[in-house]
Parts: structure tokens; sequence; C-alpha cells
């Protein structure tokens, strides 16, 4: 409607491919970059915002750059999320999270923290792992949680990715309509579950 052209590349969160991708788009003279930071250092983008190109961030804060960021609540959707499982009866509740040094999975894990000490009064760390990053690394946590005596009655996921690798587990133990599951972000597949 407005006669932009929008680039799109991923870095899959690596830094060096990041610098890449904004390079290739800067040498194209794009007006704008939305980035999603890797786990890396975007003061960079210092340069290219002289330039005049404009800089904004989405999904965590860009480091060693002060930029417009546009970020969901994460700790306070997570906060929601154990507050919601609580009304429900829930007390033991497992967390599996991605890597702690992102910035959207710091932040899950301490509203997940905080909903569970407003919860249960305390946090059971046997209930939470973290560093989490593929499928079948969430698959290993969800199997690894559900075999703790008592197990979790409800697992909250940090991204799709994670609550997919906990579905499958909870599938193969016949465990779908007993372990409640909540994950952060939208599963592609969320509606063919309810």
């Amino acid at each position: 409607e407005r006669r932009h052209l929008v680039m799109i590349g991923s870095s899959d969160g690596e830094p060096r491919c990041e610098r890449q991708l904004v390079a290739e788009f800067v040498s194209r003279r794009v007006d704008g970059l939305v980035v999603m930071p890797a786990d890396g250092d975007e003061s960079y983008l210092e340069r290219e915002r002289a330039r005049g190109v404009a800089v904004v961030f989405v999904d965590r804060p860009g480091r060693g750059i002060e930029a417009d960021t546009v970020l969901s609540d994460n700790a306070d959707g997570m906060r929601n999320a154990v507050r919601h499982l609580g009304e429900r009866g829930h007390r033991s509740i497992g967390y599996i999270g991605d890597r702690r040094r992102l910035y959207t999975a710091a932040q899950r894990l301490r509203g997940y923290r905080a909903g569970m000490r407003a919860l249960a009064g305390h946090v059971d760390e046997r209930y939470v792992i973290t560093d989490v990053r593929t499928r079948a690394e969430a698959y290993r946590a969800a199997a690894a949680l559900l075999d703790l005596d008592p197990p979790p009655t409800a697992l909250l996921c940090g991204s799709d990715l994670l609550t997919s690798g906990a579905l499958q587990v909870l599938q193969a133990r016949g465990l779908r309509e007993t372990v409640a599951v909540v994950g952060f972000d939208d599963h592609n597949l969320a509606e063919l579950l309810a």
C-alpha cells in the first residue's frame, strides 16, 4: 500500500551472521533495520544510525546501544501462566526454558520464579530445567521432570519449540490428558491441541 519493500533474513541467533545480514541490507541502502538481536554486541549499529538508518530491536534489547525496542512482557506473561495453572489446582509446576543468557529466557524464568513464590511460597529447583534449545532437548527435559517423585502436574515451556518437545513426551507416555501444558508464544498447532 505504501510502496515499501521488506527484506528478511535470519541470523539463527549467530552474532557473526547478524553482522553479515546487516552489512548486506545496508549495502542495498535500506531506510531502516528491525533487528532481533543475536547473543552479541550490537554497538556496531551506531555507525549505521549515524548514516541515517533507523534501528529498532524486537524481542530483546540490543547490547551496547540504546534504541527503541518492541518487547513482549515476558516476566509478567510467565507469572500470569503460573497464576492460571494455580487457579486450576496445580502447585507443582515444572519449567523448561531456553538459554538463561538470552534476555527473553531470563525474563521468562524470572516471571516463573516470581509466580511460584506467590503461589507456593518458594521455587522447587528440581522442577526447573534451563538452557534447553532444541525439541529433542525439550523432550528429554520434560521426561526428566516427569520422572521426578512426585512429578509436576503441569509444565510451563519458555517457547513454542520447547512446548512441542514437551507435548511429544506427554503423548508418548499417554499423559496428554493428565499433565497440563502452557507454552510461551503461540505454538503453530495450538488450535489442534485445545
